[in-house]
């Protein structure tokens, strides 16, 4: 997968390992790059030099697993609008929001109706 990197990052992987590899002092190296000593030490001393992943590790749902099941049974036997059934099954229930209820129609390949040959 290609690297994408944020448009005011000043280091990329390729500049990263050359930083690494270089024999400069790390002043001559600072001004190579237009970076600050810091950020040359921190990379003369790291051996990875991929960024780190940004999502995250663990997902909140705001619905309940019994919850997305009421909701997938109800679509599959009523095929009712997603308003109407945001509104039906769960009229009090601040969690039921209509992109949750969406986001479980989705996982679960039910957000359009199948068409029958």
């Amino acid at each position: 997968m290609k690297q994408a990197y944020h448009s005011n990052a000043l280091t990329n992987i390729h500049i990263r390992s050359e930083i690494n590899d270089s024999n400069l002092k790390k002043s001559e190296i600072a001004q190579k790059f237009n970076i600050s000593e810091p950020t040359v030490s921190k990379w003369k001393n790291i051996k990875k030099f991929e960024d780190k992943s940004s999502k995250p590790h663990t997902v909140h749902y705001s619905l309940s697993d019994l919850q997305k099941v009421i909701l997938v049974q109800v679509r599959r036997l009523t095929w009712w609008a997603l308003d109407e059934i945001v509104e039906s099954v769960f009229p009090q229930n601040p969690c039921a929001k209509r992109s949750a209820v969406y986001g479980v129609f989705v996982k679960e390949k039910i957000n359009k109706k199948q068409k029958i040959l």
